[in-house]
């Protein structure tokens, strides 16, 4: 009978033992994995500071959303200075792969131009809502007119011979012998053709008339066609001599450089005044000339033919390397103006707390979960060694 009562005894200690184990193990779980789920939630939660009265609750807002800006900040200086920098870009444009990708890409889009069937009108309506019939011709007659007014100040007060290259003054000067030529060629031709011998008739007719009867009847004496022939072999023999050319060279060349020694403004003073273009005037005439609304509202295809295709894939293959060398020599000074850390940094800073914590999560829910876990079993691990010193020392 007593052997009965020790064992029975000895069994409610026994089960008495194990739920200590049992119950410590469960509440170092249960602190442990909830202590851990606290710590996941606090990372986003609260977003706002939580006050009681006057009084803020420790620990609010969570530690992303206090420390926002701070890591925005960082993080805006790590991208500037480790992800994304003028060196890294400047290497990557140096890669022969994207070198020729780019070419190829750049040819490819100048050929789909060139066989385009719209014309820059409709494409600066598609990409811009401008257009270019009603907006080109007055920027070109205006650009044009303040470029003729500027060129027409600078000249005004210079002479012909400053005003013109020296290759047109040399040029002149050497196409006067030839000039002196034709005059002379143009006049005997013009002396012996019909309109010449009527004009040559005309004159002696009103010499005559102009002077007293007895002249009137020597010319009836001798006769009306031999006065008009002698006159008309008298020019031309004049004119095909020796001596006329270099009179008529002579006279040419005086009367140039009586020309090109003059200011352009007091040559202009010549003309008269009903008869001088205006400056709006010459630059309307010229861009309607151009037909510039007509070529806007061709398609691009019937503009550019295949040559001039060719000519543009052959400058965009010769031009393609120097651009990039380019882009690759400003790339510092690109970053510098973007400011690439205050952009990352605004944009961190701005990015709602609940989409980052969504977006955290989505990504590291499993990870977070196994922390939730860990701590839990930890925390009945450490509920085990509290129940076996309970157990093994008790006071």
């Amino acid at each position: 009978m007593e052997s009965k009562k020790a064992f029975l005894i000895g069994e409610e200690v026994v089960y008495g033992d194990c739920f200590v184990i049992f119950t410590m193990m469960i509440i170092g779980a249960l602190v442990g994995g909830v202590t851990n789920f606290l710590a996941i939630k606090m990372l986003f939660r609260p977003y706002y500071p939580v006050y009681l009265g006057s009084w803020k609750i420790p620990f609010t807002p969570g530690l992303i959303p206090k420390r926002r800006e701070e890591m925005a900040r960082s993080f805006g200086r790590m991208v500037a200075t480790h992800l994304i920098t003028p060196q890294q870009f400047t290497e990557l444009l140096n890669q022969h792969e994207l070198r020729a990708k780019i070419e190829e890409k750049g040819a490819s889009f100048i050929s789909a131009v060139c066989q385009s069937e719209r014309s820059p009108e409709e494409i600066a309506k598609q990409w811009g809502e401008v257009s270019l019939v009603s907006s080109v011709p007055p920027f070109m007659e205006q650009h044009l007119e303040t470029r003729m007014t500027e060129w027409w100040e600078l000249i005004q007060n210079k002479t012909l011979e400053d005003a013109l290259p020296a290759e047109v003054v040399r040029h002149v000067d050497e196409e006067i012998p030839k000039v002196a030529d034709l005059l002379l060629h143009e006049g005997v031709r013009w002396l012996e053709g019909d309109e010449g011998r009527r004009e040559i008739g005309k004159a002696v007719d009103d010499f005559f008339a102009s002077r007293n009867q007895w002249l009137g009847m020597m010319q009836m004496f001798i006769g009306q066609d031999r006065i008009e022939d002698k006159i008309q072999h008298e020019l031309v023999r004049f004119l095909r001599r020796e001596q006329s050319r270099p009179m008529v060279e002579k006279i040419l060349h005086k009367k140039w450089r009586e020309i090109k020694t003059q200011q352009i403004c007091e040559l202009v003073r010549w003309l008269p005044a009903s008869k001088m273009p205006q400056v709006a005037d010459i630059a309307r005439f010229a861009v309607k000339r151009l037909a510039i609304e007509k070529t806007l509202q061709t398609p691009l295809y019937k503009l550019i033919d295949a040559e001039m295709e060719a000519k543009l894939q052959q400058l965009w293959v010769q031009a393609c390397p120097r651009f990039i060398n380019q882009a690759g020599v400003y790339v510092e000074r690109i970053f510098n103006t973007l400011r690439l850390d205050e952009i990352v940094e605004k944009q961190v800073a701005s990015f709602p707390v609940e989409r980052l914590e969504e977006l955290v999560l989505s990504i590291s829910k499993r990870e977070f979960s196994m922390i939730t876990y860990l701590g839990a079993f930890l925390g009945g691990l450490i509920g085990l060694l509290q129940a076996g010193i309970v157990l093994l020392f008790p006071f």
